[in-house]
């Protein structure tokens, strides 16, 4: 009939509008991805990278080197000891698939860690040790409750460590050691981690007394807290760990 001709049409129509919505949005996307990523090489000397094949082409960002993908989405930024130098930009949380930051042993690579970076809730991992990163450690980090490894040693950073680490269910390693401007108590929400393996905060200012909450941590195989300014004793709490 007429009238199930016409509805038939009205599917049509809707589904192509729909596909073209999505193809927009994913070019878009895309474009902002792109936009991203020249921001972060242009802001820390991409000319002087050591590795810096595709960048700054039109081929698609998953060749560039230094840029892992998973099914077509930029998933990892392997950047390790590539020369970076300058300071990191605040849009990298456009790359909301981001699940590996490796963006460390960059000696000539300053300035502060973008609190943006707390958006990207895909987070595993976040390498950015042995920078010259300075500044404080932004609060929103506690916003990456799925990472594993959050490692920020051998940097200049200073102030407090953000004690908001309670809701995080997987991290595994914990490193702030050799930030000698690092001070404050040490962050007791920690000893909600129970995923913990290792924490390493020696060669800072940290300090107050060593929590004897931290005998919660029952999967903890490493606890370094040398050269600090903690004061007490061994909490004997400390016994559970293994």
């Amino acid at each position: 009939t007429t009238m199930r001709r016409w509805l038939y049409v009205v599917h049509i129509i809707i589904a192509l509008s729909l596909i073209l919505s999505l193809n927009t949005t994913h070019a878009e996307n895309e474009e902002e991805v792109r936009i991203a990523l020249m921001e972060l090489y242009n802001s820390t000397g991409g000319p002087s990278w050591h590795h810096s094949s595709g960048w700054g082409t039109t081929t698609h960002p998953c060749s560039w080197a230094g840029v892992g993908c998973t099914a077509g989405l930029v998933a990892a930024l392997r950047l390790n000891s590539n020369n970076l130098a300058g300071s990191l930009p605040n849009s990298l949380d456009s790359i909301m698939t981001l699940e590996d930051v490796w963006i460390h042993d960059n000696p000539l690579l300053g300035g502060t860690i973008p609190s943006s970076l707390g958006n990207l809730v895909n987070l595993s991992d976040l390498y950015l040790n042995k920078n010259s990163l300075v500044g404080t450690i932004p609060p929103s980090l506690c916003n990456l409750v799925r990472v594993r490894k959050l490692l920020l040693y051998e940097n200049n950073l200073n102030g407090t460590i953000p004690n908001c680490f309670s809701n995080f269910v997987r991290m595994q390693d914990f490193y702030v050691s050799n930030n000698p401007l690092l001070s404050g108590p040490f962050p007791t929400s920690l000893c909600q981690v129970k995923t913990l393996l290792k924490i390493r905060a020696a060669t800072t200012a940290l300090q107050g007394t060593i929590p004897s909450c931290i005998g919660n941590l029952t999967n903890l195989n490493y606890l370094y807290l040398s050269d600090t300014s903690m004061t007490g004793t061994l909490p004997s709490q400390l016994s559970r760990c293994p």
